[in-house]
């Protein structure tokens, strides 16, 4: 029998275990701040020497149900939010070593991520592309050169998770 689990309002606190939200204003204090600019900095730091790769990922509205997550374990990514809403879901790994970990389906959290900029996703940490609110999303998304596409694992859910809002 499917599960279904409520999208909730994305929060620091509750992202903190995926990776690092950005909002269109930051909540930390800026490194500069004058009468012309404002500077965060750094937001994001990458291993030193590590080339990037950006694509532009655009999500297309469907049903909101949840079958497969992927993750990532050579490479952390990030997502720069830059058109529409949506509601993304992510599971915690245990063991990003270990290439018959299952996604934890009893830990699933979906998350609507209003007023976001941007946000990473640590190595290992299982996720899914987003489900727009609206007709589309977009997201530009940054990761390390070299790790596609051998780095992605998909794997299959025991069972569908329904989101709802």
């Amino acid at each position: 029998m499917p599960r279904e689990i409520k999208a909730v309002p994305v929060t620091e606190e509750a992202f903190s275990k995926y990776g690092k939200l950005f909002r269109y204003v930051p909540r930390e204090t800026p490194y500069a701040d004058t009468e012309m600019l404002t500077v965060w900095y750094p937001l994001v730091q990458h291993e030193p020497g590590e080339g990037r790769t950006i694509l532009l990922l655009t999500e297309k509205k469907r049903p909101m149900d949840l079958t497969v997550m992927e993750r990532h374990v050579k490479t952390m990514e990030v997502f720069y939010c830059v058109e529409g809403r949506c509601v993304c879901c992510f599971a915690p790994a245990t063991n990003p070593d270990d290439p018959d970990e299952q996604p934890p389906y009893d830990k699933i959290e979906a998350f609507i991520m209003d007023g976001v900029a941007a946000f990473t996703i640590n190595r290992g940490q299982w996720h899914h592309p987003g489900y727009p609110i609206t007709e589309t999303a977009s997201q530009f998304v940054d990761f390390r050169t070299g790790t596609e596409p051998a780095d992605v694992e998909n794997k299959p859910l025991p069972d569908m998770v329904k989101i709802v809002l």
